[in-house]
């Protein structure tokens, strides 16, 4: 196969075997071709969320290698804006980008002109990546998904120019200067010991600007996470990076004492007569609103000094002429700061008696250069409590048959290895089924999980629904397969939670088709529960997979058994031990909004009355079911107390309840038991219309 056959056999929807066969093809071509690129994203990535874990795995492997398609696929969200097709490209790029870590590593092995390598910083970190997956990732979620990418650059040699990897480190930090660089340098750079070597290498290649830029984030992580017992090992930090980098500003920027004095231990005799002369441009002036920090620091860097130069301070006629401006202020502790420092550098000769100290620690070289990275790791991922509390409790007896606890895989094929993507090849298999004698289990397991998969595609879901309905309300289990009532009734629920307008069809026919009793008790379970889950109930019995790259259940759709609880107790604040505790703020913009409860979704409202009163009227008009008239007439009723519940609240209850009403009397009359319990709770949700 070329690549102008691949082309046009995509665009002629495929099967999977052949699908996988075009892109192969095509791979290479991506890199450079438009047309093949435009092809794949428009018939291959919108039709993502059905394709195999195979082919979706090889989709990712070709964006990673073809910046073309990265674009190709950003520019189809910028058309289509809000649309599902775009919903869709964005789920495809969050999971491509997240299950191929080598894409930032790739493009940048790529491409060699500084220009290419600048469009590439711009799409990663400049934002428009960010803003072309935005309503679908938060900023922390991005944060995480770049810092794997940048992982990869540091944990592989690949990349040999230092300059850009170092610059696109200071344009991550740059989309959120805090939790950015939380996640840079606690959950990578001090993560492992050969990916912190790395990161110095590549530090002492950039430009004396990046590095005092890279320095100052660091130095501001490490301000958060310092304590006596992380003493040595931000002391060996700052040995192996270096602090000739760390601006005064920033040094004065600093909340921990500790690590100011750490920073100027290491500062050679160039570097601290430096900061002197700094700190005399503050020091000059008592009432600066940063005197206190200003006199710490001169009171540091005098302990450092070698006696002698200390001495010679003392004959300064800027320190001198500071003093005599220190001492006529009006604030008495200026006052003792001031005489503090000055008899640090009289010593014996100055005679001056007062209990006021500046309390400076002391600082000593450790004894090996370990560092113990500990310390300073932030735990990797975000944290995704998808359980949510209903306001509806699930009843374990809503219906007389017994649904059994049923699992659905992740990649579900028969014993040929079939894979449906589309629900016309599926309406093909059922139609096939009496001649090829397939598993009726297998078609029905692949109805709740292709039709689930296609909800945003309501074209295709409204084409073939109405037949599904149709073919599967018939079926009966010939081959005798386990399960097979309840994998039935699962199918028909995901038909119509996906498209509930389609009841109508149902409900011709449940009363217009030649059904058998169990084919018909089985529509009416199916009735009851679509209307519980479309109101935002949820029954165990019905499977509602929700699925990921590749093709793995997503967190809140693991198992009950496998959720760990959420500790209620606040994580205790360690105590500076010159500061005290601190309190630290978070923007409420980057509050993960998945740990938010969030009542479930009534989509039931609008289709009430159409699941509701073609019941309410074939009852009116009169049923005979024969020897089983009694066991129908009595799982009917349940089904409508179920919808008529689920009902609530809507304009039209209360005449829904005196339909109800009507029929159970109807109902007492031919003798059939009336559950008194269900009766009296519709009876108060009534009084309450």
């Amino acid at each position: 196969m070329n690549v102008n056959q691949a082309i046009e056999t995509l665009k002629s929807q495929p099967s999977l075997e052949v699908m996988s066969q075009c892109l192969i093809t095509l791979k290479e071509e991506t890199r450079s071709n438009i047309e093949a690129a435009a092809v794949i994203v428009k018939h291959v990535v919108l039709v993502y969320p059905s394709l195999s874990g195979q082919v979706k795995r090889l989709l990712v492997s070709i964006l990673s290698s073809s910046f073309l398609l990265l674009t190709h696929v950003m520019n189809f969200i910028s058309l289509l804006q809000n649309s599902t097709e775009a919903k869709i490209c964005k789920r495809f790029l969050i999971d491509a980008l997240r299950g191929d870590v080598t894409c930032l590593n790739e493009y940048i092995c790529s491409y060699t002109s500084s220009v290419e390598k600048q469009m590439l910083k711009a799409i990663f970190f400049g934002s428009k990546l960010l803003n072309a997956l935005s309503g679908e990732i938060d900023i922390e979620c991005y944060l995480e998904i770049m810092k794997n990418q940048l992982a990869e650059i540091l944990q592989h040699h690949e990349v040999t120019e230092e300059k850009i990897c170092t610059d696109f480190f200071i344009s991550f930090m740059s989309l959120h200067p805090v939790s950015a660089t939380n996640v840079f340098f606690g959950g990578l750079v001090f993560s492992e010991s050969h990916i912190f070597t790395r990161y110095v290498q590549l530090l002492r290649g950039a430009s004396a600007f990046t590095q005092r830029r890279l320095q100052k984030y660091m130095v501001q992580f490490l301000d958060s996470n310092t304590s006596l017992s992380s003493s040595a090992s931000i002391y060996n930090i700052l040995l192996r990076t270096g602090i000739r980098t760390v601006g005064f500003d920033t040094l004065m920027g600093l909340k921990s004492n500790l690590l100011q004095a750490i920073v100027i231990y290491l500062m050679t005799d160039s570097e601290l007569l430096n900061l002197y002369r700094y700190l005399m441009g503050f020091f000059t002036r008592p009432d600066h609103p940063e005197d206190e920090n200003v006199c710490y620091l001169l009171s540091v860097l005098l302990e450092r000094l070698a006696s002698a130069e200390r001495e010679q301070k003392g004959h300064d006629p800027l320190f001198l002429d500071a003093v005599t401006s220190r001492l006529s202020s009006q604030s008495s502790e200026a006052r003792e700061r001031t005489m503090f420092i000055a008899k640090q550098i009289a010593g014996d000769d100055l005679k001056y008696e007062s209990d006021f100290t500046i309390e400076t620690p002391t600082i000593l070289k450790p004894n090996t250069e370990n560092i113990d990275f500990r310390y300073f790791r932030v735990p990797s991922g975000i944290d995704a409590n998808g359980s949510s509390e209903r306001g509806f409790s699930s009843s374990s007896n809503i219906m007389n048959n017994d649904l059994a606890s049923l699992t659905l895989s992740d990649d579900e094929t028969d014993g040929e290895g079939l894979q449906i993507v589309f629900l016309k090849d599926l309406v093909r298999e059922f139609e096939l089924d009496n001649k090829s004698h397939r598993s009726q289990v297998f078609l029905l397991k692949t109805t709740v999980k292709l039709v689930r998969q296609k909800i945003d595609f309501q074209l295709e879901i409204q084409s073939y629904s109405s037949t599904l309905l149709n073919i599967i309300s018939s079926l009966s289990n010939t081959l005798d397969e386990p399960a097979f009532e309840e994998w039935k009734i699962n199918a028909l629920v995901s038909l119509l939670f996906v498209a509930p307008e389609k009841v109508a069809d149902l409900v011709r026919i449940l009363f217009g088709n030649e059904l058998s009793l169990q084919q018909r008790m089985s529509l009416l379970s199916t009735m009851g529960l679509a209307a519980r889950e479309l109101r935002g109930i949820d029954d165990n019995m019905i499977l509602k997979p929700q699925t990921d790259f590749p093709t793995k259940r997503l967190p809140w759709d693991e198992g009950a058994e496998k959720v760990k609880p959420v500790s209620a107790q606040s994580p205790s604040i360690e105590a500076s031990p010159l500061r005290g505790a601190q309190v630290v703020w978070k923007s409420r913009k980057l509050k993960d909004k998945s740990s938010e409860t969030i009542a479930p979704e009534n989509r039931f409202r609008k289709f009430a009355n159409k699941f509701f009163y073609p019941l309410a009227h074939g009852w009116l008009n009169g049923i005979d079911m024969g020897t089983y008239d009694h066991m129908f007439k009595k799982h009917y009723l349940s089904t409508m107390e179920i919808i008529l519940s689920a009902s609530f609240p809507h304009h039209e209850f209360r005449a829904m309840y005196q339909q109800m009403s009507v029929i159970l009397e109807d109902a007492v009359r031919q003798g059939i038991e009336i559950d008194a319990v269900k009766v009296s709770d519709l009876s108060k949700l009534a009084m309450q219309e």
